[in-house]
């Protein structure tokens, strides 16, 4: 009651207002009831007679609309292309399907409650056969079985075939309905016919139900009414007893109701069918009717001024209440607020709102999540460099805005590739990199997150503070540390900000920035670039020592020498990618090498070849253990080769090795082997990869770098040890060979670090 009070002060309130409007109509209502009441004592029987006709006019405006309503629906069925098809059928070329359309309209017609129809039919007048709404039955036995009335035997229906009108409406008959069981109960119809007036073989039928249409449209309980034809005959009666009234009855008066014999007649004539509807009332009635309606009224007034307030108040309260709701609902669409109410507009309208906001809600979420596809498909094409920038892409990329570009690089350590299988590493690999989109996307709103490559992700965050993605990187850095068995991230991020134009060249910067990590299986966050220093092979390793190692298959001397290159990269901080490019070479020797040996390299090169290795290697140790590994396979095989060569080989190279100080020529071992010199050397080239010289040459200047590292003998005195009396061409070839003079080579040998093994030892 105190919530009612309060909205009834708030003058703008929906309750206030509504209850004003209630209270307005009341008082104007009470007003016409009271006016009524007193022109009543002086003029009721006037307004008795108004009413009548008024009563009679709406009665007659509702059989006329009924009529007008299924004449417009025959006349759409009748004038239908296919009526033609039906007409046009023989006994024997049917079209079923056509039929079937047809009929399922009638019965859709027919079984329309709202227009008071008991059956519909449709004939020709060239066939044997009528359509109703159950289906094609013969034409007499229609109007003898199933729709039989005396009044209306199958001859009166071919005779009707010649039509005056386009609409014609029949006296109402009884009907005695059969289906092909049971017959069903009687009912009264009034036959209304319709004609094709372009093709008068074609008429339809409807059979309106005449006691329900009088029970339906009649709003006087008392008196008599009659519908009366064109042609004066009697339509139909509300009292069967009663005759027709008389034509003259009707029209002897220009006004729509005549006084005869103590019975007020009330008619009104149809434009549109020639119908005439009259309501013959007793006079006697209408004086009781009068003095009923005078306390009647008196009693309705006293009431109703006491109700209607209540009405009034209680009505308002309950459009008011689901009103606001509504109301609240639209304010608020993602919290919808249901509506209490029986009222089934007030359901459908709040079910209409909610589904708008729901299709609202989810217009806009596809919209977004559309927009942020076509982002970052403008920014994969400006990545790769494809210069195609459509309007599409323009509505939804700023180029002028600015952002930071972060590289995320996930890298999985051998423990993980050897405990999950490939399902299991994909289904990882997918979720760290969801996991590190939904964290910049949480951190970062707007952030675009563009999936590069399998183990690279590229994110370009929209900010202005480079100190704040720093910070939350740093924080993303110690969830990835909790998992350092399996993987870890190199996470490169600019620290300048970039624009849509600049996006492809400050990407490539960013991937050189990737190179920057440093050797470790930790995430690192990479900030700048580093000046990548020369760690090719040359340089770090003797390439003719390392080749003459490998040719003897001199496993210790090649792991000595790879085991101090990757110390002097580390003392000189190098990256992982250069450690990288670092073993890419080394492996690339070997494999040089092998083949050179005419070795099988299928045993090396299999499914974990080495360059596949070498992806898991981020230690330091784990590069010194793959190199001892791979090493130790193709050293293995190299002195395999030279223990599987034959005989004149093996003598070939055990003299050369004993008395490589000596003056020694091929000529000299091709007779003591008892073979010519071209022979030999062409045998020794090919079982052994070659040339007689050439291995001459590698173990006289391997002695030479043992002597050199050994002790501090004069060059002279070295050369002639190995063999060579010239000491110019000794320092020739061995500068040849190694790259540099005896005097440097031992000079080196003496500067290097001493934490570094040294080959041989």
């Amino acid at each position: 009651m105190i919530k009612t009070l309060k909205l009834m002060q708030n003058k703008n309130s929906l309750f206030f207002k509504l209850l004003v409007s209630f209270l307005i109509i009341i008082v104007v209502l009470l007003s016409f009831n009271l006016l009524s009441f007193l022109f009543f004592k002086t003029s009721i029987n006037e307004e008795l007679v108004q009413s009548n006709r008024l009563i009679l006019d709406k009665t007659v405006d509702s059989y006329e609309k009924q009529i007008q309503l299924i004449n417009k629906s025959m006349t759409n069925i009748i004038l239908d292309s296919r009526i033609n098809l039906i007409r046009n059928m023989s006994a024997d070329s049917l079209n079923y399907d056509v039929i079937l359309q047809i009929t399922k309209e009638m019965s859709n017609l027919a079984s329309n409650e709202m227009l008071n129809l008991d059956n519909v039919l449709l004939a020709f007048k060239s066939s044997d056969y009528v359509l109703d709404k159950d289906g094609l039955v013969d034409f007499d036995k229609m109007f003898t079985t199933f729709m039989v009335s005396a009044s209306y035997p199958p001859s009166f229906w071919r005779e009707q075939f010649n039509p005056a009108n386009h609409v014609n409406v029949l006296p109402a008959a009884e009907f005695k309905k059969y289906n092909q069981v049971t017959a069903s109960p009687n009912v009264e119809a009034i036959p209304l016919v319709n004609y094709n007036m372009l093709d008068k073989q074609v008429m339809m039928v409807a059979f309106l139900n005449a006691d329900q249409m009088f029970t339906n449209y009649n709003y006087i309980n008392m008196g008599v009414f009659q519908i009366i034809g064109r042609d004066g005959a009697l339509v139909y009666s509300s009292d069967k007893s009663r005759p027709s009234l008389p034509v003259e009855t009707t029209k002897d008066s220009d006004d729509s109701f005549v006084k005869k014999d103590d019975i007020y007649y009330f008619y009104k004539t149809s434009d549109l069918t020639g119908l005439t509807f009259v309501n013959a009332i007793p006079y006697k009635t209408v004086a009781s009717r009068i003095v009923q309606l005078n306390y009647l009224l008196l009693a309705i007034l006293i009431v109703s001024i006491g109700a209607s307030l209540a009405i009034s108040i209680f009505l308002s309260i309950r459009f008011n209440n689901p009103f606001q709701k509504i109301i609240e609902t639209i304010r608020n669409p993602d919290k919808p607020v249901p509506v209490t109410t029986d009222i089934h507009e007030f359901k459908l309208i709040n079910e209409q709102i909610h589904n708008l906001a729901k299709i609202n809600r989810d217009y806009n979420s596809d919209l977004e999540a559309k927009n942020k596809l076509l982002r970052q498909y403008g920014y994969w094409r400006k990545i790769k460099n494809v210069e195609t920038y459509s309007d599409d892409i323009r509505n939804v990329i700023d180029p002028a805005e600015p952002f930071f570009i972060c590289l995320f690089q996930f890298n999985f350590t051998q423990s993980f590739i050897q405990d999950f299988d490939d399902a299991q590493q994909n289904e990882a690999s997918a979720y760290v990199r969801a996991m590190t989109q939904s964290y910049t996307e949480e951190h970062f709103p707007g952030s675009i997150s563009l999936n590069i490559e399998k183990d690279l992700q590229c994110t370009l965050i929209f900010t202005d503070s480079f100190q704040t993605v720093a910070d939350k990187l740093e924080a993303l850095k110690q969830w990835f540390d909790r998992d350092m068995d399996y993987g870890f991230v190199t996470i490169a991020i600019q620290p300048r900000q970039s624009e849509f134009s600049h996006l492809a060249a400050h990407y490539e910067q960013a991937l050189r920035m990737l190179r920057s990590r440093r050797l470790n299986e930790e995430t690192q966050i990479v900030t700048t670039e580093i000046t990548e220093s020369d760690f090719s092979l040359h340089p770090i390793i003797p390439e003719q020592e390392f080749w003459e190692n490998l040719q003897h298959g001199n496993e210790t001397n090649v792991m000595g020498l790879i085991r101090r290159g990757l110390h002097l990269m580390d003392k000189k901080h190098a990256s992982a990618f250069q450690f990288h490019l670092f073993a890419n070479q080394i492996i690339e020797r070997v494999i040089k090498g092998l083949i050179a040996g005419q070795q099988d390299i299928s045993l090396i090169l299999n499914e974990n070849s080495p360059y596949e290795q070498i992806k898991y290697c981020h230690t330091l140790e784990q590069y010194e253990l793959f190199f001892a590994r791979f090493l130790a396979e193709s050293t293995l095989l190299v002195r395999n080769k030279r223990e599987s060569s034959n005989s004149i080989v093996t003598y070939v190279t055990s003299y050369i090795n004993q008395h490589y100080s000596q003056d020694i020529s091929l000529d000299l071992l091709a007779d003591q082997l008892k073979l010519s010199g071209g022979y030999l050397s062409t045998y020794f080239k090919e079982n052994f990869g070659c040339t007689f010289s050439e291995y001459l040459n590698e173990v006289r200047i391997h002695k030479a770098k043992e002597l050199l590292a050994a002790d501090d003998a004069s060059i002279q005195s070295i050369s002639l040890k190995v063999g060579y009396h010239n000491v110019s061409s000794f320092i020739r070839m061995f500068k040849r060979m190694t790259g540099m003079p005896p005097g440097q080579y031992r000079r080196q040998r003496l500067n290097d670090d001493p934490s570094v093994p040294v080959p041989g030892n």
